[in-house]
């Protein structure tokens, strides 16, 4: 039976048609006619998994938790399979792995008392292999754990935890009885020390309730003047949501400075807080390094919630993920956050934030009297020509990439794209998986939301020992030829002159001499083939795609591209 192969019927059908000599000239330029036709087709079939990959994006993994599936998957640059773990619970909402190649991931624990995606109430630790290590559970009428955790470098969890105050606590707190009912939920975050396979000791703790002033009750020991203690929490701010008060979407730990970030959905704010105190200091407002005990250190996005600023000062609309950038990469130390944008003046669209506080010393922030904390605006690092066309609603997060560029999460699409320095699109995938599972490539995914997808470069800690072979993509009925070998055109060229061929090449690679030694590498790395002094060598094993083969010929080492079909 025929086997369909686009490239090889093209030739057969204009072989006749001219000499020999002629169609051996043409045949270089030709296949790469074939690959351009291959990766025209297959892309304008693709609904699901690898949308793009330009040679230029940079080489890591993915790792990702569908909000309605309940496993994690970890994917290489071409949407192949590296590795997945398997919980009795659908994502709660992030995951992390560790230095070791563990897995922490959160779950959705049901009914719980909670408001909107990002309710979780369970984290357990995976192996490598799948296997359940450690497991922790938040989720009663009166707390639940939610949304994001932060892994420390004490190996420590950073947890948000969702706390349900009465509506008479409330109101002995200082709230308006109109906004007091039927109840408030806090915010604490609790550093969680995991013990044996299912105990932990919560080792610090910060609640916002601690932190709280207002100007409605002057028989209230807070009552003040919010104006002046931008330090402080106005328990009467209710933003966009009255009985959420916060609704804190992340966590993020700088363990050079030994402080927390929080972002604020409801209030649209971020807030640094001092992590070197401990727990009884954390609930005062004096001790620590910074010396405000656990007030707020910084606070930006919305100057209306410290009544030092209008509606046309606010700059945080909805947003997730306010995390520091590592040291050692580009602008190290300020501060990125995902900007959703819903209710932006000018229109939705969302762009991906910088921050760069003005601070009298490391850790120690500037505010003049009467003044918002600075800087004015952002530095907008990624949003679209047309800022309207990237618009995600909710979820979503953006992380800087150490070579420049970012990895950007678009939750509600589900989709994920690495920019370069210039904010080009050079790699894009969407999530294949929903509630019914992999959807078949080809048809709409639908549902198939993630909170927030993490790359890893390839020499990852976590990795190392690991079988990090790759499998097939994970959506069902998936292209042939891959797209990571149809649209890496401009990396593999064809190169006349190599001691090997043909290439592109379905299976025996057949070598023009006898070379000492020929090695094939994956894209990741590995050595996938090798032989010495043959003049053949038979790749019927490898997946279609790209490959580095390396030639050594009597000392003469040559490398190029090599297309698997």
């Amino acid at each position: 039976m025929h086997k369909p192969n686009v490239c090889s019927d093209f030739f057969m059908t204009i072989k006749p048609l001219f000499h020999d000599n002629f169609v051996t000239v043409l045949k270089p330029y030709l296949i790469l006619i074939c690959i351009l036709s291959i990766a025209f087709s297959a892309s304008a079939q693709r609904t699901v998994g690898l949308q793009s990959i330009d040679p230029s994006h940079q080489k890591g993994y993915v790792l990702f938790t569908p909000l309605n599936s309940k496993k994690t998957f970890l994917i290489n640059e071409c949407g192949e399979l590296v590795n997945s773990w398997s919980s009795n619970y659908t994502a709660g909402v992030a995951q992390t792995l560790t230095p070791d190649g563990s897995l922490y991931r959160c779950g959705l624990v049901l009914p719980p008392p909670r408001f909107g995606l990002g309710s979780g109430g369970i984290i357990e630790k995976f192996d490598w292999n799948g296997n359940i290590t450690w497991s922790l559970k938040i989720s009663d009428s009166t707390q639940v754990f939610h949304h994001d955790i932060t892994l420390m470098p004490n190996g420590n969890l950073l947890a948000i935890v969702w706390e349900n105050k009465t509506t008479a606590e409330a109101i002995a707190h200082g709230r308006k009885p109109s906004i007091a009912s039927p109840s408030v939920w806090n915010e604490k975050i609790i550093e969680i020390q995991p013990i044996g396979t299912d105990s932990f000791e919560i080792v610090w703790e910060w609640s916002a309730w601690n932190h709280v002033i207002q100007d409605y009750d002057n028989s209230k020991a807070n009552y003040g003047v919010v104006a002046n203690h931008p330090e402080l929490f106005d328990i009467n701010f209710v933003g966009n949501n009255y009985q959420d008060w916060f609704h804190i979407n992340s966590v993020d730990f700088n363990p050079q400075l030994n402080q927390i970030i929080l972002s604020a959905h409801s209030t649209d704010e971020i807030y640094i807080i001092d992590h070197s105190t401990n727990t009884v200091t954390a609930s005062g407002h004096s001790g620590g390094t910074y010396g405000k005990g656990g007030d707020i250190l910084f606070r930006w996005g919305n100057p209306q919630a410290y009544q030092r600023g209008t509606a046309g000062d606010q700059r945080l609309f909805h947003q997730h993920h306010a995390h520091w950038i590592p040291n050692g990469y580009p602008d190290s130390g300020k501060i990125v956050v995902f900007n959703n944008g819903l209710n932006r003046p000018g229109g939705n669209y969302s762009s991906v934030d910088m921050i760069d506080p003005t601070v009298s010393s490391p850790g120690v922030y500037k505010l003049l009297s009467g003044q918002p904390y600075g800087p004015v605006s952002p530095v907008e690092l990624y949003k679209a020509e047309v800022p309207t066309d990237f618009y995600a609603m909710n979820l979503s997060g953006a992380y800087s990439l150490k070579g420049g560029g970012l990895f950007i999460t678009s939750g509600p699409q589900g989709a994920f794209i690495e920019t370069n320095t210039e904010g080009a699109v050079v790699w894009k995938y969407i999530n294949p998986i929903n509630a019914n599972g992999a959807v078949t490539q080809g048809d709409a995914a639908g549902a198939n939301q993630v909170f927030r997808a993490q790359w890893y470069p390839t020499d990852f800690a976590g990795f190392k020992n690991k079988n990090m072979t790759a499998g097939a993509e994970i959506e069902k009925s998936p292209i042939s030829p891959s797209l990571c070998a149809a649209i890496n055109i401009k990396e593999f060229g064809v190169n006349t002159d190599a001691g090997f061929y043909p290439n592109p090449t379905e299976g025996v690679l057949y070598f023009k001499g006898v070379p000492d030694m020929v090695q094939v590498q994956s894209i990741d790395g590995r050595i996938v083939a090798n032989c010495q002094n043959a003049i053949s060598l038979d790749l019927n094993h490898l997946k279609p795609g790209i490959y580095t083969i390396t030639l050594n010929t009597s000392g003469k080492i040559s490398t190029s591209k090599l297309l698997v079909q």
